[in-house]
């Protein structure tokens, strides 16, 4: 596999993941009775949220080519949990 394809790959997998703890951060936040805990699990899906928000924005200089599911994926998740935050 060629540099800029590996480059694309582990950049689309990194949006993802960023995307889906958040979302499980808020999960467990959610169904825990641990406040401080749940306080902390929250600071870190907003965390994951804002990195997300600044790759994008980044890509929209620098351009990365996403699969049209890859785009739809990380939109979907993005919003989802963006919504959740109450953003």
């Amino acid at each position: 596999m060629r540099l800029r394809g590996r480059f694309h790959k582990i950049s689309a997998q990194f949006l993802l993941t960023e995307l889906q703890a958040g979302l499980a951060l808020l999960d467990v936040a959610d169904t825990s009775q641990h406040g401080a805990f749940n306080a902390r699990r929250r600071a870190l899906a907003l965390e994951a949220y804002e990195v997300v928000a600044d790759r994008l924005a980044r890509v929209a200089t620098e351009p990365l080519a996403l699969t049209v599911e890859e785009h739809e994926e990380i939109d979907r998740l993005y919003q989802q949990l963006g919504h959740r935050l109450g953003r």
